[in-house]
């Protein structure tokens, strides 16, 4: 659910910067932070699972 929100709003930001919206410095920043939000986001989700044997 994150995760697929975090995909739209990098879709989004891709989709401006293609447009002349956003500078490719600000739309590459950003499309890092998102990568960031992303990585952290997984060892989360693998922290979770491996507290209650959850295999995803």
């Amino acid at each position: 659910m994150v995760d697929d929100e975090l995909d739209h709003l990098d879709d989004e930001f891709e989709h401006a910067y293609e447009n002349g919206k956003l500078s490719f410095k600000v739309y590459k920043s950003r499309e890092k932070t998102i990568e960031k939000l992303e990585d952290q986001l997984d060892l989360l989700e693998d922290a979770l699972e491996n507290k209650f044997g959850i295999d995803d």
